[in-house]
């Protein structure tokens, strides 16, 4: 019982940091391009859409170079800190959860415009 309640701890922790991350991610988006467009809604949303593809595809390009890699080598520097936060995952799952999440917010985004 006490695995399963890690794996939710760590999959909501996954969540509550991809959700925060979209939303602030989304929000420098929309300020940049208030600042270079106006107040264009479609654009501000096109923006907010664009950063969000862009850093959940980036981190799926991480995660492929990691799994490139062989585990073995891959030693975490701050290896007892990422264990204080998360209690079963590694990195490479966290990292490519994380990079589905920031795709599927992109996706959310991309749905407001289509049925606008």
């Amino acid at each position: 019982m006490s695995k399963i309640k890690n794996y939710l701890h760590d999959l909501l922790l996954i969540v509550a940091v991809t959700v925060v991350g979209a939303g602030v991610l989304s929000l420098i988006a929309i300020v940049i391009t208030l600042a270079i467009k106006g107040r264009d809604p479609v654009s501000l949303m096109e923006s907010a859409r664009g950063i969000l593809f862009l850093a959940g595809s980036l981190g799926l390009f991480l995660s492929s170079l990691f799994l490139i890699r062989r585990q073995k080598e891959m030693r975490l520097k701050f290896e007892h800190q990422w264990q204080a936060k998360f209690k079963v995952l590694r990195p490479l799952p966290v990292l490519l959860l994380a990079s589905a999440g920031l795709l599927s917010s992109g996706a959310l985004w991309d749905l407001v415009l289509f049925y606008r």
